[in-house]
């Protein structure tokens, strides 16, 4: 693996932040031994790659794709980056044990344009196919794509510039622009907080990078190890938290990117402590800056005994999966059918069971409940839960701020 991956120190003149850059790379490599990358990486179909050494040595940008089972999508998202107005990209996408046709569809694409590598991988998740992806590229920038969204012509091209022109910056993200599963606008836009230092803040709370977004300096990434598989469900956010621990990043502030908006099964809300994926990785970032190491680097998963390392109590644990039912409640009251949101609203109900907990999240509960009522046509209804939303938000303010004044934090 070490003749695959180049570690370089983006900061010079640091010499804790090198010892600490050198042990993180260490870590780094042994971690995707352990995981089984060395022998994926010597049976894949595309030839081991050493990183840009210097020019003419490959292109400029390499476009790291991450793919399973993503057919239905893949084609638009695959045109439209072959159809970059910037030219000087390899494009790499891993194919994580898909089973639907994918795994086709890409050798097809890589046939047809000498852009397009392709690497096949029994399934091991997102973050370790990205891994992977970056493992063998060969760019000074790295472009990060995901398989069902839509790049602007001009994507690759505005970000290069930005780049080249701000050598302090480690990644720049953009705005999106919102389509819905058949690939029309949605008249939705998404904007993000563009300098670094609101970036920073906003970063403590939730994530305001779109990962799909982003182009990334391959040194800055190899640097902090990539992805960190732990964070099932939020390998983007950690990895933002790790990069801006060292470096700028910034958003611009058009779009330069379709986010496709994809309804997902009522059943996200049972996969236990992978919900608590994003809080768990603000709580490591939160150890991290203050013991200088973080207990779950080469975790394979999150157990409670980690979390319990990093300050996250039962208590936050309870709180953070009713949150998240919640939130998928949410979600599915504003897109999908309102009974399906009714289900999830019921089982919210049993697992915030502790009275602080609903009084946390009551006006969210509420609020889901007059979004439901007004889907079902029942207006009076609506009505009457937003009334009782209004005079339950002081209370729960006061509960928050007496939770967070404890460091209980809430996604």
């Amino acid at each position: 693996m070490s003749a695959i991956l180049e570690y370089r120190l983006p900061i010079a003149g640091d010499p804790l932040w090198a010892v600490q850059n050198l042990a993180r790379a260490a870590a780094f490599e042994y971690c995707l031994s352990m995981s089984g990358f060395a022998r994926a990486n010597a049976g894949s179909q595309a030839a081991p790659c050493s990183a840009r050494t210097g020019p003419g040595s490959g292109p400029l940008v390499s476009v790291v794709m991450a793919v399973y089972n993503g057919r239905d999508f893949l084609g638009p998202a695959l045109d439209s980056l072959l159809a970059q107005t910037f030219s000087d990209f390899e494009l790499i996408a891993v194919d994580d044990g898909s089973t639907d046709g994918s795994s086709a569809m890409l050798d097809d694409y890589a046939r047809r344009d000498g852009r397009v590598r392709v690497i096949h991988q029994a399934g091991a998740g997102v973050a370790r196919a990205r891994n992977v992806g970056l493992a063998h590229s060969r760019g000074s920038y790295i472009a990060v794509a995901d398989a069902d969204d839509v790049y602007l012509p001009e994507r690759l091209a505005v970000e290069v510039d930005y780049l080249e022109h701000h050598p302090a910056v480690a990644a720049v993200g953009s705005s999106v622009l919102v389509i819905d599963e058949g690939g029309r606008l949605t008249g939705q836009r998404h904007d993000y907080p563009t300098d670094s230092l609101k970036i920073r803040r906003r970063m403590r709370r939730h994530s305001c990078i779109a990962h799909s977004t982003a182009m990334v300096r391959a040194d800055a990434m190899r640097a902090i190890g990539g992805y960190r598989p732990v964070f099932r469900l939020a390998t983007d956010y950690d990895f933002w938290l790790r990069l801006l621990d060292h470096h700028d990043c910034v958003n611009l502030p058009q779009p330069l990117v379709y986010y496709r908006y994809r309804s997902a099964s009522i059943s996200m809300v049972a996969l236990g402590l992978d919900r608590l994926a994003p809080i768990a990785a603000a709580y490591d970032a939160r150890y991290r800056r203050r013991h200088g190491v973080s207990p779950l680097d080469c975790q394979a998963e999150l157990t409670p005994q980690l979390l319990a390392r990093i300050g996250i109590s039962q208590a936050i644990i309870d709180l953070n999966l009713a949150a998240a039912c919640l939130s998928k409640a949410r979600r599915v009251a504003k897109y999908q059918a309102p009974q399906d949101a009714q289900v999830l609203l019921e089982r919210y109900a049993q697992m915030a069971s502790v009275r602080w907990i609903r009084l946390w999240l009551a006006p969210w509960e509420w609020s889901t409940v007059a979004r439901i009522r007004r889907r079902q046509g029942r207006l009076g209804r609506a009505l009457a839960a937003e009334v009782v939303r209004i005079a339950l938000t002081p209370m729960a303010w006061a509960v928050q701020l007496l939770g967070r004044g404890r460091g209980v934090l809430c996604w």
